[in-house]
């Protein structure tokens, strides 16, 4: 069966794609898995000079974004900029602030030493439908 992509306006289908077989879902994940190993160890500086990047593409190709945003959602144009101009915002805070969103935080309970640690634990699977 395939996944087709279907203009909202004019309920015509804009293109088709064919599912992943099971071996390829297994194949993805296990390249997520091999990515995860290293982006865990991946220095903060780094992460962030990548989402800003991430943040600049989409200002770059805002205009082929939010055209494609419009045909497969059916979104005004300009909500469909607002909402990549919004994403890239979001890319460049976790790019500035995630470090320190991230850091070791000592507790000071009466008894005893403790503290919050972030430890990532492996790869997450996001499915997210839009509107």
């Amino acid at each position: 069966m395939s996944i087709q992509t279907i203009n909202p306006t004019t309920n015509k289908v804009i293109e088709s794609f064919t599912e992943i077989t099971e071996t390829q879902v297994h194949e993805a994940v296990e390249k997520a898995s091999s990515a995860y190993e290293s982006w865990k160890k991946t220095d903060y500086k780094l992460r962030a000079a990548l989402l800003h990047r991430v943040a600049g593409l989409l200002r770059d190709k805002k205009d082929v974004l939010a055209k494609m945003i419009t045909l497969e959602m059916g979104k005004l144009l300009t909500h469909a900029e607002d909402e990549i101009k919004l994403s890239a915002e979001i890319f460049d805070y976790y790019a500035n602030n995630a470090e320190s969103f991230l850091a070791d935080k000592t507790l000071h309970p009466t008894h005893g030493q403790a503290l919050i640690r972030y430890t990532p634990i492996g790869v997450l699977l996001g499915v997210e439908p839009c509107n």
